[in-house]
C-alpha cells in the first residue's frame, strides 16, 4: 500500500482509534510499528506516520481538561512512550544503523531487526547487546550496536556488557536446571564462556581486562558448592585466555588433582586449602602408588604425574627412584592382558613427552615389556622414542624372531621403520616383507618416508643391491617370481648409474 492508501485506511478507522484507552492506543501503535510481520510488509515511512498520528491523538487527549477514556496522567505516560517510539524509529530512518553497521550482512541482519523491534526500550536493547556478546559475531559489532542506542538508554561500555555475559554464563553453569538465555539452547555454557573471553580479550584495548575477567570468575571457581569438573573446565578456559596468578594456578592444579584422585579414591582427603608444592605432590603419588591395585588406578596416577610441572624425581636415572618407571613396572607386575599392555604403552609415551625419560629408565621398561612377550607393544613403544639405542634394541629383538603375524605389527610400526630409515636394518627380519608392501602401497603420497627412491638409496648405501633392485622391480609392478637375483642386481646397478649421471 502507498502512503495515501494507508492514510485513507487510518482515517476510516479514526472513530474507533479515538475511543481507545491510553494503553490500548500504545498497543495499537506497537502492533503496526514494531511487529516482525510489519517490518516485512509495511515500509518504515508508513510505520513512522502511524506513530505520528497516534502521538497526535495522545497529545490532544493530554491537552483536554476532561477525557472520554483514561486520566491525564495516563495520557501523559502514553505521550512520552509514543514520543520515544517515534524518536527511536526516526533515528533508524535517518541512518543511525546504516552508518555503524551493514544491515544487509547476514551475520548482522538479525541484530538490525532486533534493534528496530526493541522500540528503544533499555531492557530490550541490553538483551540484544547481551546476545551479541555471547554469540559469534564480527569484530567490533558490539561497540557499533552500542553506539546506535539512543542517549541515556544503555549507560554501559562493551566491557560492562561482556561482564554481564560472563556472569550469566557462570550462573547457567552453577544452576544448569534453569534456562537463563536462548543462546544456551544452541551452545553449552562452557562454549559461550570461551567465546566471550576470546572476544573481550581481542576487542578490548584495556590492559586490565584480563584482571577483570579473573575477578568475575574467581568467586565461581572458589565456590565448593559447584561441581569440581565444572569449576575445573572454567579454570582451564581461563588458563588458555589470561595469565593466571600463582593462587589461581594452584587452584587449577588442585582441582585437576582432586578430580583425578577422587575418581579412583573418593575417600582420599585433600583439602582445597592445600598448597600443592613438589614435596606434597611427591608424597601424594608415593602413597597412592602403594595403594593402587587396579588398571584404572594406574592410568589415573599417570595423569596425576602430568599435572603441573614434572616432579624432580622424574629426572632420576635410577629406575627404582623414577616415578614413571615405578608406575609402569608396578602396572605390568599387577595387571595382565592386552588392556594392561596398551595402558603401559600409553604411559610410556606420556613419560617420553612429559619429562624426556632417560635411556636407563627406558631400557628398564623395555625389559619389563619383553617379559610380556608382546612384540607389537615392544616395537610400537620403542620405535616412537628418540633414542637410537632403543631402536637398535627393538630391531635386535626382531632378528631373533622366526616369523611374524599381522597381530605383531601395525601401520605405526611400519611407518616408524621407514621414517627412521631402518629399512636396511630389517632386511634380515621377517618384518621386511610387510614393510616393503606398505611402502609400495603408499608410494606417491606426500609423506617423504614413502619415497621409493629414498628407500632404494638407503639399501644401495648399505650395499644391499639385490634388495634395492628387487624393490625397484616390484615398484614397477614386475611379478616377484620374475625378480631373480641377477635381474635385481642389474636393476640396482642401472639405477645407480642413472643417479650418478644426474646433475
Amino acid at each position: 500500500l502507498t502512503m495515501a492508501e494507508w492514510a485513507k485506511h487510518f482515517d476510516a478507522c479514526r472513530s474507533y482509534i479515538d475511543n481507545l484507552s491510553p494503553s490500548d492506543l500504545v498497543t495499537f501503535a506497537e502492533s503496526i510499528a514494531f511487529d516482525k510481520a510489519s517490518l516485512e510488509r509495511v515500509s518504515r515511512r508508513i510505520r513512522l506516520e502511524v506513530l505520528r498520528q497516534c502521538l497526535k491523538i495522545a497529545k490532544q487527549n493530554q491537552a483536554e481538561k476532561t477525557t472520554k477514556v483514561g486520566s491525564r496522567t495516563e495520557w501523559n505516560d502514553a505521550t512520552k512512550t509514543l514520543q520515544s517510539y517515534l524518536s527511536h524509529l526516526q533515528r533508524i530512518e535517518d541512518g543511525v544503523l546504516d552508518e555503524a553497521i551493514d544491515p544487509s550482512n547476514p551475520m548482522v541482519e538479525s541484530y538490525a531487526t532486533e534493534f528496530e523491534l526493541s522500540k528503544g526500550i533499555p531492557k530490550n536493547l541490553e538483551a540484544m547487546l547481551l546476545r551479541c556478546a555471547m554469540s559469534e559475531t564480527m569484530p567490533g559489532l558490539l561497540q557499533s550496536l552500542l553506539s546506535c542506542c539512543p542517549p541515556n538508554t544503555v549507560d554501559k561500555q562493551p566491557t560492562d556488557i561482556y561482564s554481564d555475559a560472563i556472569l550469566l554464563a557462570s550462573e547457567q553453569l552453577r544452576n544448569p536446571e534453569n534456562h537463563l538465555h536462548d543462546v544456551f539452547d544452541v551452545m553449552t555454557p562452557e562454549e559461550v564462556l570461551e567465546r566471550i573471553l576470546r572476544q573481550v580479550l581481542e576487542e578490548s584495548e584495556d590492559v586490565f581486562v584480563g584482571d577483570m575477567v579473573l575477578d568475575l570468575l574467581r568467586p565461581f571457581c572458589l565456590d565448593s558448592s559447584v561441581a569440581i569438573h565444572v569449576r575445573l573446565k572454567v579454570l582451564e578456559i581461563l588458563e588458555k585466555s589470561v595469565s593466571l596468578s600463582s593462587e589461581d594456578e594452584n587452584l587449577l592444579l588442585l582441582l585437576q588433582v582432586q578430580t583425578l584422585i577422587w575418581s579412583e579414591w573418593p575417600d582420599y582427603e585433600l583439602d582445597e586449602c592445600t598448597t600443592l608444592d613438589a614435596d606434597t605432590r611427591q608424597a601424594m603419588f608415593d602413597e597412592l602408588l602403594h595403594r593402587c591395585s587396579t588398571l584404572s588406578g594406574f592410568v589415573v596416577l599417570g595423569k596425576l604425574l602430568q599435572c603441573g610441572d614434572p616432579l624432580e624425581s622424574t629426572s632420576q636415572v635410577d629406575p627404582e627412584k623414577n616415578p614413571w618407571t615405578q608406575l609402569i613396572g608396578q602396572l605390568l607386575l599387577i595387571c595382565d592382558g592386552k588392556s594392561a599392555l596398551d595402558a603401559a604403552e600409553r604411559l610410556f609415551l606420556d613419560a617420553i613427552k612429559n619429562c624426556n625419560l632417560n635411556l636407563a629408565c627406558c631400557r628398564y621398561i623395555f625389559g619389563e615389556l619383553q617379559k610380556k612377550n608382546s612384540l607389537i607393544h615392544l616395537l610400537r613403544s620403542f620405535l616412537q622414542t628418540d633414542h637410537a639405542q632403543l631402536h637398535n634394541d627393538a630391531i635386535a629383538i626382531l632378528r631373533v624372531v622366526d616369523q611374524v603375524s599381522k597381530s605383531d605389527y601395525d601401520e605405526t610400526v611400519l611407518n616408524r621403520i621407514l621414517q627412521l630409515k631402518l629399512l636396511p636394518s630389517v632386511v634380515s627380519t621377517p618384518l621386511y616383507g610387510p614393510v616393503v608392501e606398505h611402502l609400495i602401497a603408499n608410494r606417491g603420497t606426500a609423506e617423504q618416508h614413502f619415497s621409493i627412491e629414498a628407500a632404494v638409496k638407503s639399501l644401495t648405501d648399505a650395499s644391499m643391491l639385490a634388495e634395492a633392485g628387487t624393490l625397484l622391480l616390484m615398484s614397477s609392478r614386475m611379478h616377484p617370481a620374475l625378480c631373480t637375483f641377477s635381474t635385481a642386481v642389474n636393476a640396482a646397478r642401472r639405477w645407480l648409474q642413472r643417479t650418478a649421471n644426474e646433475p
